[in-house]
């Protein structure tokens, strides 16, 4: 009988679930192993609900995959020929790798991340320690920053909310769903203001500032020398790609 078939999925994100899903099905004799640093599957376009006190996106990893995955929890830390290499000491072999390790949003001085989950969970003890009249905000006019400032405006109308953006706002989306977003925020006492945050410096006083921009990826495919390709990101890191 030939030997089963090892596949190792790195990342328990959204992409690494999918991928163990739909190999459960499509390759039933295989051995899948998930490596994930943490044992919960972290619903990332919801962690602005987890800072505001109005949604928990977790849920355990062993429920979003089938009981035949094998989920590991570590950080892997290096991908060897034929084996993962894992930060408790682990290694585990693979005849085929799925890389799903995402990234990580990475806030500047003075600011928290909203796209990472321990920062948005210092972010909501910060929250809830502002008093009424306390000024936050909200750096980044994509998808994340809009809904972040909507989530804290409605759970906190005593709070001042300030969305920064360098651009217009939502300026991906169409003209009428931008029109409905301003006034949208607009009713929910948001204010909108174009500029840069550089740091604390640039803060304008606020007493709590997010970052909603993604602006890292993982770096483990060039930490482990594969070859990768260096593309220009947003100003503050470089985006490598395997």
């Amino acid at each position: 009988m030939a030997a089963r078939q090892q596949i190792v999925i790195i990342g328990g994100g959204y992409a690494g679930c999918l991928a163990a899903n739909r190999l459960t099905r499509k390759a039933p004799q295989a051995a899948i192993t998930l490596v994930n640093p943490r044992p919960m599957f972290v619903e990332r376009v919801r962690l602005h609900q987890l800072l505001a006190g109005t949604g928990a996106p977790e849920t355990p990893l062993t429920a979003m995959v089938p009981d035949s995955v094998d989920v590991a929890v570590a950080s892997a830390t290096a991908i060897e020929d034929g084996r993962v290499r894992l930060d408790d000491g682990r290694t585990v072999d693979f005849d085929h790798l799925i890389y799903a390790d995402g990234g990580a949003a990475q806030a500047p001085e003075g600011a928290l991340a909203v796209g990472a989950v321990d920062q948005a969970r210092t972010a909501r003890r910060r929250l809830a320690g502002l008093g009424a009249g306390a000024t936050v905000m909200v750096v980044g006019g994509g998808a994340t920053g809009i809904e972040t400032a909507a989530e804290i405006a409605a759970a906190r109308p005593d709070l001042t909310v300030v969305l920064r953006s360098d651009g217009e706002v939502g300026a991906t989306l169409s003209a009428r769903a931008r029109r409905r977003i301003d006034r949208e925020l607009g009713r929910l006492g948001v204010r909108i203001e174009r500029g840069r945050y550089d740091g604390p410096d640039t803060a304008d006083g606020a007493d709590l500032v997010l970052w909603a921009i993604a602006t890292e990826v993982s770096d483990l495919a060039r930490r482990s020398g594969l070859a990768v390709a260096r593309r220009a990101g947003c100003r503050s890191a470089p985006i490598w790609c395997p």
